[in-house]
């Protein structure tokens, strides 16, 4: 089977979407599979491996569009849906010339809890492309919650979490000495990097020896590290930028435990699924599909977000209980291992483009 998956951005940077976009095309291709990749923006550097896929970047004109969906003449189309306009077009287009469609939501969109009415509203030409497709799926329940307003009732809905490679993203063998605290992810507004440099103002006078270390990129970057100086930081933060694969399991492997501050709007949150594979507690906001990956006091802790000293809070217990640490750890490496592999994710997704397969067969 020819299948397309759809992106709005080259999947080769650090990033939920394009993290899950790459684990699925090696997956696949494993599976004998043919995978190609549509997208539409491209990164200007990419510091992470992927497989040998053939990737496309076309625009958004509707004709060339058409023209590049004949030509590619693909079995089934996966878009890859961030409230953008790339995915629901092709599938659209697809739809017209009876090419099945799958797609699937990775975003609680952002602002949506506080104006519902106002966000569908601009969301109605999307609406009407989306339902287009033959499957829905999302990465958590929040996700779904969304995209039963967003998607008419024809339109089956599911839930497949991401997925994240247990044999990559491992624990190490041996303590990691120095008390670091992990955050790995975009520099931007609703990620909450600015919560967390206060609450880390909290946590070295209490730890002393901690250490925070940032991986990634992102606009506001200047604006953290400004930040960070103010706070008088310096010696405490380490700005990493964005980190090859390699780099970013070892730091996983290293730190006591990863931070997810996010202050609105994560779908899922892969981040936490890879430090937990890692087996690295996590400390995040309780917000979206966080609360359906992060159990707490189980698998890591959850916090109430935007709040600097609640997040302190976490972060320091982590740090100065070793037994609650090793409890999270273990307790998150399994729940990894059960419910986030990729072999088990996947074969649910391949399901899905049988079933889809079939459907588009039926008339209508």
């Amino acid at each position: 089977m020819k299948i397309l998956l759809v992106s709005e951005r080259y999947p080769l940077i650090i990033g939920g979407v394009e993290e899950h976009l790459r684990g699925l095309a090696e997956r696949l291709e494993e599976k004998g599979f043919e995978v190609s990749v549509a997208y539409r923006r491209r990164q200007e550097k990419s510091l992470v491996n992927a497989p040998r896929l053939k990737c496309l970047k076309v625009s958004l004109d509707t004709f060339k569009l058409r023209d590049f969906i004949k030509q590619e003449a693909p079995d089934l189309i996966h878009a890859h849906y961030s409230f953008n306009w790339l995915p629901p077009l092709l599938l659209a287009i697809g739809s017209q010339l009876n090419i099945p469609g799958v797609v699937t939501s990775h975003s609680a969109l952002p602002g949506y809890e506080y104006d519902p009415v106002r966000y569908l509203y601009a969301l109605m030409p999307h609406r009407l492309l989306l339902s287009k497709a033959q499957v829905m799926i999302s990465v958590s329940r929040a996700v779904d919650h969304l995209m039963a307003a967003l998607v008419n009732k024809r339109v089956r809905r599911v839930i497949i979490p991401n997925a994240v490679d247990t044999n990559k993203y491992r624990p190490s063998h041996r303590e990691p000495s120095d008390p670091l605290v992990l955050y790995v992810g975009r520099l931007i507004y609703r990620k909450g990097i600015h919560v967390l440099l206060h609450a880390f103002k909290k946590v070295i006078k209490e730890e002393r020896e901690a250490k925070l270390v940032i991986a990634g990129s992102g606009y506001m970057e200047p604006f953290f590290k400004a930040l960070a100086s103010s706070l008088k930081l310096r010696g405490y933060v380490e700005f990493r930028g964005n980190v090859s694969d390699e780099v970013k399991a070892e730091f996983y492997r290293r730190a006591w435990l990863t931070v997810v501050p996010t202050l609105y709007g994560e779908g899922f949150g892969i981040v936490a699924i890879e430090s937990m594979a890692s087996g690295t507690p996590v400390v995040a906001s309780e917000v979206g599909g966080l609360k359906e990956v992060v159990d707490n006091e189980v698998s890591g802790l959850l916090v109430k977000p935007n709040s600097p000293k609640k997040l302190a809070e976490a972060v320091i217990a982590l740090l100065q209980d070793p037994v609650l640490r090793k409890r999270l750890s273990v307790n998150a490496r399994l729940k990894a291992l059960k419910e986030y592999a990729w072999d088990s994710v996947a074969s649910q997704i391949i399901d899905i483009y049988s079933e889809a397969h079939r459907e588009s067969a039926r008339p209508r």
